[in-house]
């Protein structure tokens, strides 16, 4: 009988093991995760609480206007993931379809910021994204998309389609 109590107690081991390793794999799968958030690639919502935190110390927002950003900012995220997913083909025309949609949903988000905030706050919020923008440019220098010339003329995207 005691034969049988060893056998049986083995065999807890390894289920006890197999247990262990199916939780350290969970645990090391959800640190992969956590790194691939670290690295930039926030989801939409996360995205959305980030920037409606940032626009709430520039732009000192009332609860009722962190709300409403809240909402276009999700709006406005989850579409252009979708337009950023959506972009498979690589040629020319497709970057450019892909730039004028962009565009669009950029003139449209901040179409809804003014009817939100203040005439002040949207001056703020201007000037603020102007300064962002000149830093992402000294950031990524030639690399960026439509990098300025000196007199504010663009090195490329604008002259390219004269057909």
């Amino acid at each position: 009988m005691e034969a049988v109590g060893r056998g049986s107690s083995f065999y807890l081991k390894r289920l006890g093991l197999g247990v262990l390793a199916l939780a350290l794999g969970v645990a090391l799968g959800g640190l992969s995760v956590a790194r691939a958030e670290d690295s930039g690639h926030e989801t939409p919502a996360q995205r959305v609480e980030s920037t409606v935190n940032e626009l709430k110390t520039k732009l000192t927002l009332s609860p009722e206007q962190e709300t409403q950003l809240r909402a276009i900012y999700l709006e406005y995220y989850e579409k252009t993931a979708a337009l950023r997913s959506a972009q498979g083909d690589k040629s020319s025309e497709a970057r450019e379809k892909y730039r004028q949609e962009r565009d669009k949903l950029r003139q449209d988000l901040e179409a809804k910021l003014a009817t939100v905030l203040t005439p002040a706050q949207m001056a703020q919020y201007k000037q603020y994204k102007e300064t962002q923008h000149g830093e992402m440019r000294k950031k990524w220098g030639s690399h960026g998309e439509g990098k300025e010339k000196e007199g504010g003329e663009k090195e490329s995207g604008e002259k390219e389609s004269s057909e």
